[in-house]
């Protein structure tokens, strides 16, 4: 990595990621813990802010000094260091990290390199190595990416580190510290990547909060795959989806990123089993809906957080359970890993009927 200036370096990974409160300077310094067992529950995460609370809370998430501190700096070299990386889902967070931090404490500095190690499988190895750079490419045109080689991390001084004790639901997800920051930067994030692809989104399926033409529906098949329908249920599942609006059958591991861009920016409905195909809601155009199905008895967070960072309408399906955006509670549980057995005709019916007037 050459010589190292503490006053520019920054370092992020699962062990460092995301800096918002404590400050030690000149290093930043937000200690990432194991969630304590005694944090208490909560059923609702921020279920009735006004925009003036959520003005406020953004604005106060970020500690004063931290943006006294950082605010005029010029040059930034970033380090990302992060096992999961290759990860679709879990790339975003360290790339939401960063991309939220440039915007709200580095505003005036220019980032130079951005080292993301040998990291060049991806987690849909159809499409080849390389997304990660090519989204960072996009994201920070200024920058060079340095990809396919070992990092070191010694010498490096400025840890930018998430707390995930700050987590609402317990979830121990890296995004979820930073969430509101995340809804605020994430339409711009997605707009420039769509702007960069030359990708215009669907227009909206309603007028005057009323349904003008039918929805286009996307169904994120994982065919192949030991999270998948049996056939008997899918093929009851495609004949409903087929009453409501136009459906189209994909499985992302099959398509290129760029192509997966494109195809969920054409779509107001997304749908499908559990898993990283569902990262990919963040691509919806404003407004879309976003519906996860879950093998009976399990739940996890990570994709509803992505439908709500974007502001999207969410609908989680756990057996006869549905679950709706800002409605996380506890730790995930259950056998996320496995297929889904049975057929959620009414939950379908009754997640779109609410948000398909």
């Amino acid at each position: 990595m050459g010589s190292i200036d503490p006053n520019q370096d920054l370092l992020f990974s699962r062990r460092a990621g995301f800096p918002f409160v404590a400050v030690k300077s000149p290093r930043i310094i937000w200690k990432q813990r194991q969630l304590k067992p005694d944090l208490p529950p909560e059923s609702r995460l921020y279920p009735t802010l006004s925009d003036e609370d959520w003005k406020a809370a953004i604005n106060n998430i970020v500690n004063p000094e931290v943006r006294a501190n950082y605010s005029q700096a010029r040059i930034i070299n970033v380090t990302l260091l992060d096992n999961y990386i290759r990860h679709y889902f879990h790339f975003m967070e360290s790339l939401y990290a960063l991309y939220c931090a440039k915007r709200e404490i580095f505003p005036n500095a220019k980032i130079e390199r951005i080292y993301i190690g040998d990291y060049d499988m991806w987690s849909m190895p159809k499409q080849g190595g390389g997304v990660q750079k090519k989204m960072l490419d996009l994201l920070f045109p200024e920058a060079t990416v340095d990809a396919g080689r070992e990092i070191v991390e010694e010498g490096v001084e400025n840890w930018l580190i998430v707390d995930r004790t700050k987590a609402h639901t317990r979830h121990n997800k890296m995004a979820e510290p930073m969430e509101l920051l995340v809804h605020k930067h994430a339409p711009e994030l997605r707009k420039t990547v769509f702007d960069k692809l030359r990708i215009t989104p669907a227009a909206s399926p309603f007028r005057n909060g009323k349904l003008i033409r039918p929805p286009n529906i996307l169904y994120s098949s994982r065919k192949g795959s030991k999270r998948d329908f049996t056939s008997d249920v899918e093929a009851k599942f495609l004949e409903l989806l087929k009453h409501i609006g136009n459906v189209r059958e994909i499985n992302f591991a099959d398509c290129a990123w760029e192509e997966q861009v494109g195809l969920s920016a054409a779509h107001d409905v997304m749908i499908g089993i559990h898993g990283n195909n569902l990262t990919n809601f963040m691509w919806l155009p404003p407004d879309s809906t976003c519906i996860e199905i879950f093998p009976k008895d399990s739940r996890a967070y990570d994709y509803q957080m992505q439908a709500e960072f974007f502001g999207h309408s969410y609908g989680g399906i756990d057996g006869e359970k549905i679950y709706t955006a800002f409605s996380r509670t506890g730790f995930p549980y259950g056998e996320i890993h496995s297929g889904v057995d049975y057929f959620p005709k009414q939950q379908i019916l009754l997640l779109l009927r609410k948000y398909l007037p």
